[in-house]
């Protein structure tokens, strides 16, 4: 039933007429309302929590705005490092990770300073982290997606970020 409810509040957001939003949304209100649980409630159960890897600011203010319209937080981190450093326990490189991972899903730019993607990427896959990590490049390259995977990625995107594939993926 969440699972349900979590799709109609979506959809209501990524509505392309004011009318289809309503429409979305009165039938999510009709089924909490049958189930005797709030839209704040249902939210609450189904509200993703990402980390954003990125650093340009740009890139950061866009994508966070998208991902956040869709009813998810984010928390940012210009490189690799810091992303690692986030999942681990005494925010250090060599871990051992939280637990419970403090992020459903992990977005990777994979050119970023300090450290890339790509060595970020392995090296919480190195410490036994499973949370999804998408990685996200200007390079569309042919070759391009298989290196993101092989680093550990779960799924590749590439830039200019498309809105829905982005909330989506």
């Amino acid at each position: 039933m969440l699972e349900t409810l979590s799709k109609l509040l979506n959809q209501a957001e990524n509505a392309a007429t004011d009318a289809e939003a309503e429409a979305f949304f009165a039938k999510a209100q009709e089924l909490a309302t049958l189930h005797a649980i709030s839209l704040a409630e249902a939210r609450a159960h189904t509200h993703a929590v990402v980390l954003l890897v990125e650093d340009g600011p740009d890139n950061q203010r866009l994508i966070a705005f998208h991902i956040r319209k869709a009813g998810a937080s984010v928390t940012l981190a210009d490189n690799g490092g810091i992303a690692v450093e986030s999942m681990t326990v005494g925010s250090n490189l060599t871990g051992p990770l939280l637990d419970p991972a403090p992020f459903d899903v992990i977005l990777m730019d994979m050119q970023m300073p300090v450290m890339d993607g790509y060595d970020a990427t392995r090296r919480l896959r190195s410490l036994g982290c499973r949370t999804p990590i998408i990685a996200l490049t200007a390079h569309a390259m042919e070759g391009d997606r298989e290196k993101c995977i092989d680093a550990g990625c779960d799924d590749y995107q590439t830039k200019s970020i498309d809105r829905k594939l982005l909330v989506i993926a």
